[in-house]
């Protein structure tokens, strides 16, 4: 189900904008030299910026109607395939028992939240049992991040809830790509697990989706695509597109 026309006009623009904004401007990867991981840090801190501004422009010309129910979760069991154990995941709080996301929090919140678990469970099975001492560095930073982000938005926090799952999205996906600089391999990695969950968010989706889901479904295929244009480009910053496409898919899927 491909259902990018759903987009409203400001949110088309905000990625406009940021597409003409990336055209020969920051590091790509083969011109990195010197401090390699600083300079990408530098690019995702900046591509992170700018998804953002798409993610709220998103989010105000959201559809009415309830969140998925998206579930909270650790690391998933290893022994299941990713479709199941996504699936799988535990309610957590945020959530009324019938399963439905809360309507008197603010949406954004809520999804940025949602947005930040999935981003950790994600980084967890790419990076695997055989972390590095600097990969576990970034991913326990953004499961702190998380934990601060769920506090701020029990306690109606709503801003600083965004701004801290934000930030976990972004540690958890430096976890992946940063120790060492990014390479083009870890740029196509990320691309094809992208690929992977966006085509399962549409088969999980399907024909009888909500006006939020197909909302949401558009807001990753849009991801996905500027990412992939911008890491043709050779754009280090295309990957926090790709990795903002994942999450949300991972978030349909589970929903």
């Amino acid at each position: 189900m491909n259902t990018p026309g759903v987009l409203t006009r400001t949110t088309l623009v905000a990625l406009a904008i940021i597409m003409a904004g990336c055209e020969g401007d920051g590091p790509t990867l083969p011109e990195l030299g010197g401090d390699a991981e600083a300079q990408a840090a530098a690019a995702l801190d900046q591509g992170a910026t700018q998804a953002e501004v798409v993610m709220e422009a998103s989010v105000s010309d959201m559809p009415e109607g309830l969140l998925p129910a998206g579930r909270r979760h650790g690391r998933p069991d290893s022994t299941s395939t990713r479709p199941d154990s996504v699936r799988q995941r535990p309610d957590s709080v945020g959530h009324r028992p019938d399963g439905r996301g809360r309507p008197d929090r603010s949406r954004r919140a809520e999804l940025a939240v949602e947005l930040g678990a999935e981003a950790i469970a994600l980084a967890e099975e790419l990076i695997g049992a055989d972390a590095t001492a600097d990969e576990n560095r970034h991913l326990e930073h953004a499961k702190a991040l998380q934990r601060r982000a769920e506090a701020a938005l029990e306690a109606g926090r709503e801003a600083a809830a965004v701004q801290l799952a934000q930030a976990a999205q972004l540690a958890a996906l430096k976890a992946v790509v940063l120790p060492d600089g990014v390479t083009e391999e870890e740029v196509a990695r990320i691309a094809a697990f992208a690929e992977d969950l966006l085509e399962q968010a549409r088969a999980a989706v399907g024909g009888d989706a909500s006006a939020v889901q197909q909302h949401l479904l558009a807001l990753a295929e849009r991801f996905f695509a500027a990412g992939s244009e911008q890491v043709a480009q050779g754009a280090i910053r295309g990957i926090v597109a790709l990795w903002k496409s994942a999450t949300l898919s991972s978030f349909l899927i589970a929903g």
